[in-house]
């Protein structure tokens, strides 16, 4: 099963990203209808939203690179691989 996308939430609830974004957020005042149109979507999709998705967009992502030295290999990243 897929996660669900703010974009399939918007889809379902009729309205936009943005819409979908700022019901999360609480930000803005948005009509009644429209505000529970998109909470339901929401419970319909059981969307939840990416912690780090939303941490990298707020510029708050705490990532370090770590190297270890290994008696046998010398230095080995400790990083997730690269896709090429």
């Amino acid at each position: 099963m897929s996660v669900a996308s703010l974009r399939d939430v918007a889809q379902a609830a009729g309205v936009s990203v943005t819409t979908v974004s700022r019901v999360l957020n609480g930000t803005f005042d948005l009509p009644e209808r429209t505000r529970t149109a998109v909470e339901a979507a929401i419970l319909q999709f059981n969307y939840q939203p990416n912690p780090h998705a939303r941490r990298l967009s707020r510029g708050r992502d705490i990532t370090l690179p770590l190297r270890c030295r290994t008696r046998w290999q010398g230095f080995q990243s400790m990083t997730s691989p690269t896709r090429s």
